[in-house]
């Protein structure tokens, strides 16, 4: 019993560690696709390609208002670690996609390099 114990508990404490380390995302922008990548305890890597032609607007997020969305009915996803001054606001065209929030480390940058990308028409909604 003690065995199962002592099993239990240094497999309960490897996960803890595991969990513990850090979370990081990892963002790349081509010229067609905004890749967005987890990496969970550097080991698990998730990805996520968001075609830059889905992208409606890009802006930060100023207030808890511009994520609530009350009005809309549509709730952002997260993809990023929950730092409010360097929240990025992507929304996107068309009903079947959420609007995201990202966590760049450099946002004004991030908005500045996507927009580039954008087409003529979506620039109106970039915002820094």
């Amino acid at each position: 019993m003690k065995i199962v114990f002592a099993i239990w508990f240094v497999a309960v404490a490897l996960l803890s560690i595991l969990l513990y380390r850090a979370t990081r995302f990892e963002y790349a922008i081509t010229e067609t696709t905004l890749e967005i990548k987890l990496v969970w305890a550097g080991i698990l890597r998730v990805p996520k390609h968001v075609p830059i032609s889905d992208v409606h607007s890009v802006r930060r997020v100023n207030s808890l208002w511009d994520i609530v969305p009350l009005a809309s009915g549509r709730v952002p996803s997260l993809w990023g670690k929950f730092r409010p001054g360097r929240m990025v606001l992507l929304s996107m065209r068309g009903s079947r996609f959420f609007p995201l929030i990202i966590t760049p480390d450099n946002p004004d940058d991030f908005i500045h390099r996507i927009s580039q990308r954008l087409p003529d028409e979506h620039k109106e909604g970039v915002r820094s």
